[in-house]
Formats: C-alpha cells, sequence, structure tokens
C-alpha cells in the first residue's frame, strides 16, 4: 500500500513539473511583457564624468560583445543591435542605444516568438551593468 501510495504522488509530482515547465511563467516573463504593454522600455545610464564620446561608445561595444549582441548599425551617438531569438528562448532582441558624453539610452523593441512586444529585462539590465563595466574601464586606463 504505501508503495502504491508513493508512486501515485511520484506520478502527482510529475505530472505537476510538466504543467508548469508548459505553462507557468516566470516573474521576468510577466514583467516583461507588462512593461511592453505599457511602453516602458526605455533605459537610462548616467556616463561616468570625464569621458569622451569616443570612449562611450567603446564601453557600449565592448558591453554589447560580451553580452553576445550583434550590432546592426552604427552612426554617430547610435548604435542598433539585435541578439538571436532561437539561441534565447524564442525572443528576438532589438535595441537602439543611443548616446553621448553625459547619458546612454537603451530603448528596447525586442519581440517574443508570436511576434508580440516584449522587453527582455534581465537582457537590458545585464548589459546596462555591463556598460557601466566597460565605462569604469575605459576610465581607468584613460591616459
Amino acid at each position: 500500500m504505501k508503495k502504491l501510495h508513493t508512486m501515485i504522488v511520484a506520478a502527482a509530482l510529475a505530472l505537476a513539473t510538466v504543467g508548469c515547465i508548459a505553462g507557468c511563467e516566470t516573474k521576468a516573463s510577466s514583467l516583461g511583457r507588462e512593461m511592453a504593454a505599457n511602453a516602458q522600455n526605455v533605459f537610462t545610464t548616467d556616463v561616468l564624468p570625464g569621458l569622451s564620446q569616443e570612449a562611450v561608445k567603446n564601453s557600449i561595444l565592448a558591453a554589447l560583445a560580451e553580452r553576445k549582441w550583434t550590432v546592426t548599425e552604427q552612426s554617430e551617438g547610435r548604435i542598433a543591435a539585435e541578439l538571436d531569438a532561437s539561441a534565447k528562448r524564442g525572443v528576438h532582441g532589438i535595441i537602439v542605444i543611443t548616446f553621448d558624453e553625459t547619458t546612454v539610452t537603451i530603448t528596447d523593441s525586442s519581440t517574443n516568438s508570436n511576434g508580440q512586444l516584449f522587453v527582455p529585462v534581465r537582457w537590458i539590465k545585464y548589459l546596462q551593468r555591463s556598460i557601466d563595466k566597460s565605462m569604469q574601464l575605459e576610465l581607468a586606463t584613460a591616459p
């Protein structure tokens, strides 16, 4: 009897796990959809004092490379980049970064596998951290 009870409990747990994997949503996914729906897709970072616009650009490019984003366009004060959807859970990362000597602004227009707008919050936060780290390195190595 105990063995049968254990098997039933194990089967129920397995079924619940499969159901959750198929239909559960993480907080980040829910937040990303909500932010996109409310047009909360712009993120800013202050530039460290003393960095030139060229140093800011180099910091952004280094951070994008570190985070595996592909630069799709570059012009004065602007970089566009994408992150391949097939490699990252069905989200197609699309961002435009504008920058000057005081501010870096990331505008996100990523989409999920259904083509709906979706803000990959963690990706953006990780990218911001990498940009900050790269700016600190640029400042530390500046002549």
